[in-house]
């Protein structure tokens, strides 16, 4: 009987081992998938603008309040210029409770010629977010509009907007093929030339999304022709990486296509930096580029190497609401 119970003791005691063993392994387990570090470099977001009138009518003896928010929720740091405009001299400026829309200039509003409005200039930078810096970096000012309707004048709608323009990058690197004169029936080749396509975003709200590369034999060196796609997944435009002058230039003939130019930088081929290419080429119709890349003397058979660069653009972008002054 002694040595049943003991057999039955020893039974429970290696099943409670177990049990606790496996729950540890499945806790650490977890513990490793849940401690991943996201990866910034994916999604199809960059900033974003939300302007909200705090009432949506006013009397004209008040102050109109109107709260601004713009958020960085990408991966790459962001210079903007945005411009609030208003129906001046019906409504002007009052003040800034967060001091992003201030200056010295109180009530007083400047024209653009681009919009033919009147309203207020800022800049502002906003870092994109990475392991260092993990948050969207915001700002938000709280500013007010003073109405000036004569009260003989009737109650009139307003309609209030937030034009902008901001740079922004976007970063690749995939696995390159380069075998320019590959002969597949003849031997094993270690790749194959084809389009490469990329899903699911670089952190940024225009993504690469194809890569055509094209490769032949000049003499004795590879000559390398890149093909590369753009895709704009937001409700704005691509503009110029430059946008110095982004609300100056007005659309007299919409019909007509107008070539904006990005800036591709930091080209590296294996380990080899193409900073020769460092410029700005105009985008076609379709959102795609080319760049033509001539490597070195290769005698050796068909390798695969990393191909990374980054790409400056500009976007542009507008929010608009409506209030009542009565």
């Amino acid at each position: 009987m002694k040595s049943k119970n003991k057999n039955y003791l020893t039974v429970i005691i290696l099943f409670s081992i177990s049990f606790f063993l496996i729950l540890t392994l499945s806790s650490c387990n977890f513990s490793n998938s849940s401690n991943q570090p996201p990866n910034y470099y994916s999604g199809y977001k960059a900033v974003d603008v939300e302007l909200e009138p705090l009432v949506q009518s006013a009397s004209r003896k008040s102050l109109l309040p109107l709260k601004i928010t713009i958020i960085n929720e990408g991966a790459y740091d962001a210079s903007g210029l945005f411009f609030l405009s208003y129906p001046f001299p019906y409504l002007t400026f009052n003040k800034s409770q967060m001091s992003l829309f201030q200056d010295n200039q109180k009530g007083l509003a400047v024209y653009n010629t681009s919009t033919k409005r009147f309203g207020k200039n800022i800049d502002a930078v906003l870092k994109g977010k990475n392991m260092n810096h993990p948050f969207s970096d915001t700002k938000i000012d709280l500013i007010y509009l003073k109405p000036n309707l004569m009260m003989t004048q009737s109650e009139k709608m307003f309609t209030i907007s937030l034009d902008y323009c901001y740079n922004y990058s976007i970063f690749v690197n995939v696995p390159l093929c380069i075998n320019p004169n590959y002969d597949l029936s003849s031997i094993e080749s270690v790749c194959k030339v084809e389009p490469i396509y990329l899903s699911g975003g670089q952190g940024s709200i225009v993504s690469v999304d194809r890569i055509e590369p094209v490769e032949y034999l000049d003499g004795n060196n590879i000559v390398l022709i890149l093909k590369i796609y753009l895709v704009n997944h937001g409700s704005g435009e691509i503009t110029d990486a430059e946008i110095t002058d982004c609300f100056s230039k007005e659309d007299s003939n919409t019909n007509l296509f107008e070539a904006k130019r990005i800036r591709l930088r930091d080209l590296k081929i294996g380990n080899h930096a193409y900073n020769e290419l460092a410029k700005e080429y105009p985008l076609n119709e379709d959102n795609s580029f080319e760049i033509e890349v001539p490597l070195k003397n290769k005698d050796v058979g068909p390798y695969k190497t990393p191909l990374s660069f980054t790409i400056d653009y500009g976007y542009k972008d507008s929010r608009s609401v409506q209030v009542t002054v009565k």
